[in-house]
């Protein structure tokens, strides 16, 4: 494991401008200019393995700055690595062949990233702008749902998906003593139902204002991790990493957190005794207010920070 002074060393290069032969601007380049896929035939030579080096870049950046904000909290630099890291995964998926098998993965990827960087915005838009047809696994869906925002659909997806027979324990025991066992496949389905599970622990955190449901989420997805680094399921590791981050950073930004539970100091008499039920009715009023009028007047744009 590398140290705090390592992983800073090395974030702080790979986070410079035009490092790797200026990589993330001819991935930008690369992106732009194709269609389903497919550069035009008088393409400029971009590279001939850019869609490897912006993988391999990404999962670096990524990887590093999830490792020095868990162990310093969140930062200028791990912010401009996460940034970094979403540009590169960003222009794997943007015009992107439609039928590649990691597209869904590799979207999810980017908007956590961007949404880790304070792009809520831009990761909001990635999700938002593409088509249906992702091929997610439904623990990148569940996360997909969280980053939108969508709380009710968010509670839907994961009610219907934990209460499924076929994911319960007797029939992933089952499956396990089978004499036809496909583990991995197996696996797959504890860690979705472990993101699921914990999500739905986490969704009702932010509706009671509990830290004992947030620590259970918490709990949850570091099983989760745990499991996938033993099971080596690559995907469902970073899905499941990238969640505990993004829990992590909603609670810390969520008006439980942010709101004041006392009145302010020499003032008692003049605020009645539930001071932060009433703050938090007031926040959530006008957050509705905001809303409205977001939508009545278009879209918030991109790359604002929320």
């Amino acid at each position: 494991m590398e140290t705090i002074d390592e992983l800073r060393t090395f974030l702080t290069r790979a986070t410079q401008d035009g490092v790797l032969r200026r990589l993330l601007y001819r991935g930008t380049a690369w992106s732009l200019m194709r269609t389903d896929g497919v550069l035009p035939a008088n393409a400029p030579a971009l590279g001939a393995t850019i869609d490897t080096d912006l993988a391999e870049h990404g999962f670096a950046l990524l990887r590093a700055a999830m490792a020095l904000r868990g162990r310093e909290g969140a930062s200028p630099l791990t912010g401009k690595a996460f940034e970094r890291a979403a540009n590169a995964f960003e222009a794997l998926v943007r015009n992107g062949d439609p039928t590649a098998a990691e597209r869904g993965f590799r979207r999810t990827i980017a908007a956590a990233a961007y949404h880790l960087a304070g792009f809520s915005a831009v990761a909001y838009s990635l999700f938002n702008e593409a088509p249906e047809d992702l091929n997610s696994a439904p623990g990148e869906t569940a996360v997909m749902l969280l980053i939108l925002r969508d709380l009710d659909r968010l509670r839907a997806f994961v009610r219907d998906w934990l209460t499924d027979e076929a994911h319960d324990d007797v029939q992933v025991s089952e499956a396990l003593s089978g004499d036809d066992v496909d583990s991995d496949e197996v696996l797959a389905t504890i860690l979705n139902t472990t993101i699921c599970r914990a999500l739905a622990f986490f969704e009702f955190a932010l509706e009671t204002g509990e830290a004992e449901p947030l620590e259970a989420a918490r709990s949850l997805l570091a099983a989760g991790v745990s499991l996938a680094d033993k099971a080596e399921n690559v995907p469902l590791w970073w899905i499941s990493n990238l969640c505990r981050h993004l829990i992590d950073d909603l609670w810390a930004h969520s008006l439980h957190q942010n709101l004041p539970v006392q009145p302010p100091e020499g003032a008692e008499e003049r605020y009645s005794p539930n001071f932060g039920s009433y703050s938090l009715a007031l926040c959530l009023l006008g957050r509705a207010l905001k809303s409205n009028s977001g939508r009545r007047n278009g879209r918030r744009r991109v790359g604002q920070r929320i």
